[in-house]
Parts: C-alpha cells; sequence; structure tokens
C-alpha cells in the first residue's frame, strides 16, 4: 500500500509551555491512536499526549525533569514478555536532590496506558 504525504502548512504540534521542541510522535497499535512524546521547557518536563488525526491533540500525562530529544519505543520485558515502553531521554535531578547532577542520557521502562504513563521501578 502506498501512502502519500501531503503538504499541511499549519503547525499541527502543541504548545504547551516556553521552548516546546523535538516532538517524537509513534503509532501505539494497542489504543489505535498516535502518541508524541514532547520536551516542553519552563520548567523542563516531557509531556505525553494522544491523537486520532494527527491534528487534534490531547494531553494524558506528563514527566517533570526531563529534558532534550525524547524517545518513546515499545519493547518487551526479557522477564515477564508484558509489552512496556521505553522513554530515552536526560533527566535534570530536582532542586535539593543529594546526588548530584550527571549530564548523562537516561532511560526509563515503563507502562502505557491510553491515560497515562507511568515509570517503573527500579
Amino acid at each position: 500500500m502506498q501512502k502519500n504525504w501531503l503538504d499541511n502548512f499549519t503547525n499541527n504540534v502543541p504548545n504547551k509551555g516556553e521552548g516546546d521542541r523535538d516532538p517524537k510522535v509513534i503509532w501505539h497499535e494497542a489504543s489505535q491512536h498516535y502518541i508524541m512524546v514532547l520536551y516542553v521547557g519552563g520548567p523542563d518536563s516531557y509531556r505525553f499526549l494522544r491523537s486520532w488525526d494527527l491534528q487534534h491533540w490531547e494531553e494524558t500525562s506528563s514527566l517533570p525533569h526531563w529534558y532534550e530529544c525524547p524517545e518513546f519505543i515499545p519493547m518487551k520485558s526479557a522477564i515477564t514478555g508484558e509489552s512496556l515502553m521505553m522513554l530515552n531521554g536526560c533527566y535534570l535531578r530536582p532542586e535539593g536532590d543529594p546526588q548530584p547532577f550527571r549530564p548523562d542520557s537516561c532511560y526509563q521502562p515503563g507502562r502505557f496506558s491510553i491515560r497515562h504513563v507511568r515509570p517503573g521501578k527500579n
């Protein structure tokens, strides 16, 4: 099946704060909708949105202290076989955290539902 791209001269990336950028959009087969992970500055966070048509977006959840270039990748647990999503990006420790900031990329496997994302436990 061939798909044709039609130019749409409108910006379909929602404006959720200052410095929004780096949208990552995937098709989530289980829920039959698109998922967008969007970096939002001021304060730094990743916002999760869903859409049925790539034009109208609904925010479903957010994770504070994450910033820059999110990746959101389907995976299966090697232990349980459960379907999970892996979030990859940069994490900025909250102010007052006893561990010093390290500018490393990090990842967080977790559970995705149509309404929210729950990071897994370490």
